[in-house]
């Protein structure tokens, strides 16, 4: 079976200023499919697609088009979702807009992921293979200490002007401008240090990038944990002084002295 993973390109200018790069790269390396990707066994075939970098292979031998999305890309998504299906292939929906809102897209898919994949990805994966697959899987909120590193290598990285890592997930507000907690919880969890640094070991050393966002959308969330990754972070980038770090927080960061401290830089 082959799977073929498609990010597809937002509707509308996005804050990451990816338009000024069009045709011929992007800004920050996207996530999302490389680690999805991570989770699918190994006799599944694998291609990704990063709509921003690529155009769509509508010509693909892939048995299945598994789709991504958030708000800013739904209208692409279903675009895509729709070419896939007049062509008789199956397709697979996840992301934070088909998670919350899937009968927009339902009617255009096989399969809706609502939620996180790691803990279902056996399952549903090996249902996709054996064809008795179900119309809806509901995701967990998974420990993500053990969790796998990206597959970067399926992905156009070397377009990438920086790469990108997620340290955790999960956050203690309730921002009413924010979707965040529906979708990944109030209850902050977290990859190992080591796993963190094993990611940032392969986008330095293999993909010789020498930027990186740090991806979590409240980084200091779990401020003790923040404290032993910053410290972890300063002490691996001793001799890569031209590495560089990008990252979200609230602005209590900047009301805690050891967090905006130059300890950590």
């Amino acid at each position: 079976m082959k799977i073929l993973l498609i990010n597809p390109k937002p509707d509308c200018p996005s804050f990451f200023g990816d338009e000024v790069m069009e045709g011929t790269g992007i800004i920050t390396a996207d996530n999302t499919s490389p680690t999805v990707a991570a989770c699918i066994p190994t006799d599944i075939e694998v291609e990704i697609c990063d709509e921003r970098v690529s155009p769509v292979n509508y010509a693909t031998d892939a048995d299945w088009i598994g789709l991504t999305g958030r708000l800013s890309q739904h209208r692409n998504q279903v675009s895509i979702a729709r070419a896939f299906k007049a062509k008789g292939k199956k397709i697979l929906a996840g992301g934070s807009f088909a998670a919350r809102f899937s009968e927009s897209i339902k009617p255009y898919c096989d399969v809706i992921v609502k939620g996180e994949i790691e803990d279902i990805a056996p399952t549903l994966f090996n249902d996709l293979k054996n064809n008795s697959y179900q119309r809806e899987y509901i995701g967990t909120r998974p420990r993500l200490v053990d969790a796998p590193v990206p597959r970067w290598d399926l992905y156009p990285i070397k377009k990438a002007l920086s790469g990108s890592v997620q340290t955790g997930r999960g956050c203690p507000f309730s921002c009413d401008f924010c979707d965040i907690v529906q979708f990944n919880g109030q209850e902050m969890r977290s990859k190992s240090i080591a796993s963190v640094l094993r990611e940032l070991d392969a986008l330095y050393h293999t993909y010789n990038l020498r930027s990186v966002f740090l991806t979590d959308d409240n980084l200091v969330g779990n401020v003790s944990y923040a404290k032993e990754l910053f410290t972890a972070i300063r002490e691996w980038r001793q001799d890569k002084e031209e590495m560089t770090f990008i990252a979200q927080t609230p602005e209590y960061i900047a009301q805690n002295f050891e967090l905006e401290s130059e300890t950590f830089m």
